[in-house]
């Protein structure tokens, strides 16, 4: 199984760095403008959380989207443990 890991220095106040983390409404521009291109809070009781990966070639989309259910299944499960 493949592997891709990213770890990168970050020159900028820890604070300033978590406040925008911790902005998920504004996670289109303040932490990856260009990647994710929207984001959009709702108000109500439920959290929802979309997952959506474009790629090529398409025979891989099957393998690709039983790896991207295996992380919604770990996010949900990690956010539910409160």
């Amino acid at each position: 199984m493949a592997s891709i890991r990213r770890e990168f220095l970050i020159d900028a106040r820890p604070t300033d760095v978590w406040e925008a983390v911790r902005d998920i409404g504004a996670l289109h521009t303040r932490l990856v403008p260009g990647f994710v291109t929207a984001c959009r809070l709702e108000p109500g009781a439920r959290t929802r959380a979309v997952w959506t990966a474009d790629l090529l070639p398409d025979e891989m989309a099957k393998p690709i989207a039983a790896m991207i259910d295996q992380g919604c299944a770990v996010t949900k499960k990690t956010l539910e443990r409160g």
